[in-house]
């Protein structure tokens, strides 16, 4: 026989010690996959919005969109005021371009979140898609506003103004993330090519090098910066860059075609080396 607080210390290890122990066991033993995760959690909690969300969430990120969509309705059947079910299902509906319907719940999201600078990047990609610029670029703005710090939402825009041929603006954001996101290669290299397109040569030359510093690897950095020491009048600095290019990618067409006339460019100034 066992004393009473005995008795009482033994009931809350049953209820609390060893379901939490089962629990631990099951999250370090165990690498469950996301998606049958969420499903079990569906299965356990069948009327509740969020298991129903973040199930459609893992299978949106594994591909499966048609039952990605079914559970953000389910989830939104259950509440109806759900903003990112809304966002979600409509960025959904996106991927499978179905433009019209995706609008409404995108819409739908940023009344319920204005404030939500995620919504209004999403929202921006989407008219972007559809054509409707001028509003995208407003929501653009108004995501960059919201997440001023984001580096990703500056770059974002960025690619949104080099759409739309606005390469002032797209140099000014590129500067922008990269002075939140330091020696970010994609970043330099874009900053490199606008101000190339501006003719600031000496700076993109610098920014060119700064993208190869981050990322060697990144092969159309060493072609543009060929072009911008063909462009200074660097010819055999030109066919170095070219010659890099062709051997990370031999059948780099451009590389190839910028090479020959650099080569011929280097045979038209100094003939006497080429006899």
């Amino acid at each position: 026989m066992l004393p009473s607080w005995a008795w009482h210390g033994l009931k809350w290890v049953g209820v609390f010690v060893v379901p939490l122990g089962a629990l631990w066991f099951w999250q370090t033993h165990l690498t469950v996959p996301d998606v049958q995760r969420t499903a079990w959690l569906v299965a356990d909690v069948p009327d509740g919005a969020r298991p129903h969300f973040n199930y459609g969430s893992a299978l949106q990120k594994e591909g499966k969109l048609d039952e990605a969509i079914e559970q953000y309705k389910l989830a939104l059947q259950l509440d109806p005021k759900y903003a990112a079910a809304h966002m979600n299902l409509g960025a959904t509906l996106s991927g499978q371009a179905k433009f019209d319907t995706a609008v409404p719940h995108m819409e739908t999201a940023l009344r319920l979140q204005p404030n939500n600078g995620d919504f209004h990047l999403m929202y921006a990609n989407l008219l972007q898609r559809i054509g409707h610029n001028d509003d995208a670029a407003s929501h653009f703005e108004a995501g960059t506003r919201l997440k001023p710090n984001s580096a990703d939402a500056h770059y974002s825009y960025a690619g949104f103004l080099l759409a739309v041929g606005k390469n002032d603006e797209y140099v000014s954001e590129l500067r922008t993330v990269l002075r939140l996101k330091p020696n970010y290669p994609f970043a330099e290299l874009g900053l490199a090519d606008g101000l190339f397109a501006n003719g600031n040569l000496k700076e993109a030359e610098g920014h060119y090098l700064a993208a190869l510093r981050a990322d060697p690897a990144l092969t159309v950095a060493y072609n543009n910066l060929g072009r911008v020491y063909l462009a200074q009048g660097q010819i055999s600095q030109a066919v170095i860059q070219f010659n890099e290019a062709l051997r990370r990618n031999p059948g780099y067409k451009e590389a190839e075609e910028n090479l020959r006339v650099a080569k011929a460019a280097d045979a038209e100034l100094f003939p006497a080396a080429h006899r």
